[in-house]
C-alpha cells in the first residue's frame, strides 16, 4: 500500500516513478494533498494570512518547510499558481476545484484524500467532480504549460 503526495505541483512520484505499477498490476491510488496544503486553493495569491497553516511558524512541519523553501522558491510556486486562474475563470469555476478535478482527472487515482476546516470548504471540495469533465485535452497542455513540471512520457517496459 502506497499514499503518495500527489497534486498539480508534486507529481513526479505518481506520473513517473509508478507508472509501471499502474499498466503491470493495474494499481491505483489514494493519494494526500491534492491542494498541496492549500497553496492550489489561490489563498496565498496576495502573501500569508496570519490565520493560514503557512503563518504557523511554530508547528513542526512548517517550521521544517520554511527551512527547505525560501522565500523565492515559495514566490515561483505561487506565481505559477496565480496563473491558473484564469483557466479557472474560463471554466467558471473556483481554483481550488480546478485543482481537485486535475488530479481526479488522472485515471490512476482512486481517492484523494482532501481536508477541510469547515462545512463550507467540503461542499467546495464536491464540486470539484464536476469539473473533471471540463479538463479536455487543451486544458490540460495549457496547465501543463503553465506549470512546466510534465514528468517526461514513461518507456513501457514490455
Amino acid at each position: 500500500m502506497e499514499q503518495p503526495k500527489y497534486n498539480a505541483l508534486d507529481r513526479e512520484k505518481v506520473e513517473l516513478e509508478y507508472a509501471h505499477l499502474f499498466r503491470e498490476n493495474g494499481m491505483g491510488l489514494t493519494v494526500w494533498s491534492p491542494l498541496a496544503q492549500g497553496i492550489l486553493t489561490g489563498k496565498y495569491k496576495d502573501g500569508i494570512p496570519d490565520d493560514s497553516r503557512f503563518a504557523q511558524n511554530q508547528v513542526e512541519f512548517i517550521a521544517g518547510y520554511w527551512k527547505r523553501t525560501g522565500k523565492s522558491d515559495w514566490d515561483q510556486v505561487v506565481q505559477r499558481v496565480n496563473k491558473l486562474q484564469p483557466i479557472a475563470d474560463e471554466l467558471g469555476v473556483k481554483l481550488s476545484a480546478l485543482a481537485l478535478a486535475w488530479v481526479l482527472k488522472n485515471h490512476n487515482v482512486s481517492t484523494a484524500i482532501t481536508g477541510a476546516s469547515s462545512p463550507a470548504q467540503v461542499l467546495e471540495n464536491v464540486k470539484a467532480i464536476e469539473v473533471i469533465d471540463k479538463l479536455a485535452p487543451e486544458i490540460m497542455d495549457k496547465i501543463d504549460k503553465i506549470l512546466e513540471n510534465k514528468p517526461p512520457a514513461v518507456t513501457p517496459r514490455f
